[in-house]
């Protein structure tokens, strides 16, 4: 647990302030795990009345801290996707496709449903990284209405020149066989596109063992390719590359899923029960992009999702004489709308 000072926007609606704790570059001083009631001695003499988790149970949270209860109200929200059971947390913040009013018995906090998603991401930094800002020719997408530009680019990332292109660039971790099943027969569909799967780079065992499955489907080893770890500004040009976004049904993309869309790369994704399976569902759906909706029958839902797939796939490739820009506003926009 870490103090902070405060951030530039100091104030926001009115007489609220902000004050960060947590860390970050405005970092002041440290508690370790052995000063739980110092951390929250110190929370509760800087007045605080709303306390936001960001982490839950993740790595390095600090449910120790808010067990003692330092703030009257404190709330659950965004890096750990569903309910902490915790007594010491009121609210969780969320909405009705994260937790659909229906689920409110499960989870042991008061649903706070934001009116559009749950999910607030912040580009507003990202318009200088579009265009011609930094002296890179064709901006984000490297001028999707030039064939020859978008091949030398692709090129350029160790991808085909050509041919169809769908994306993964979440941790490997997400991935089960089941769903990388589907991707492929999506692949199969789309076989007279010369598919391309590009997925962010993992372990040398992941590496192994996602060729090895990408063998046994029947699909050319040079279709499988994996993108180094980059900078966001960096990342965020080289999705913009793609046709369609895929992803996992039992634990969805988050900050990845904002990025794809910001870079305006649609995102298929099967909505599944739980809030951690339901993000990108989500984001589509303050998008305004209807998302799938899981049949009676799990073989029905996954073909639903590999022709989507493939559809998007080939609408996309029909795009191409197009200006490819950003979906400026994007998440943000929504998130104003319902403010």
């Amino acid at each position: 647990m870490h103090a902070a000072q405060q951030p530039g926007a100091k104030h926001l609606l009115g007489d609220v302030k902000v004050r960060m704790l947590g860390r970050g570059p405005h970092v002041t001083q440290q508690w370790d795990e052995t000063q739980s009631v110092e951390a929250a001695d110190a929370i509760n003499a800087a007045g605080i009345c709303i306390l936001f988790d960001l982490i839950g149970y993740t790595s390095d949270h600090r449910q120790d801290v808010l067990a003692l209860r330092p703030a009257p109200v404190q709330v659950h929200y965004h890096g750990y996707m569903g309910t902490t059971g915790a007594p010491w947390i009121q609210l969780y913040v969320a909405d009705r496709t994260i937790a659909p009013p229906e689920h409110a018995p499960f989870f042991s906090e008061r649903l706070a449903l934001m009116p559009e998603c749950f999910l607030g991401p912040s580009h507003r930094l990202t318009h200088q990284f579009w265009g011609m800002g930094d002296g890179e020719e064709g901006g984000a997408g490297g001028g999707a209405g030039d064939a020859d530009a978008i091949a030398v680019r692709r090129e350029a990332e160790g991808l085909p020149r050509l041919g169809a292109l769908l994306c993964f660039f979440n941790q490997h971790f997400k991935l089960d066989p089941a769903t990388f099943a589907v991707w492929a027969q999506a692949m199969h569909a789309l076989n007279a596109s010369s598919p391309t799967l590009w997925m962010l780079a993992g372990s040398p065992v992941s590496h192994r063992n996602l060729r090895r499955e990408f063998a046994a489907a029947g699909l050319p080893p040079d279709r499988l390719v994996f993108a180094p770890r980059v900078d966001v500004k960096v990342h965020l040009r080289r999705a913009a590359l793609c046709d369609v976004a895929l992803d996992t049904p039992n634990y969805n993309s988050g900050a990845t899923a904002a990025d794809t869309l910001f870079a305006s790369v649609p995102i298929v994704s099967l909505p599944g029960n739980k809030a951690v399976g339901r993000m990108v569902a989500s984001m589509n759906s303050a998008l305004r992009c209807s998302p799938l909706q899981p049949g009676q029958a799990v073989h029905d839902s996954r073909t639903a999702h590999c022709c989507t797939a493939g559809w998007l796939t080939r609408a996309r490739a029909r795009q191409n004489a197009r200006p490819h820009r950003p979906l400026e506003g994007g998440l943000r926009a929504s998130s104003a709308r319902g403010a």
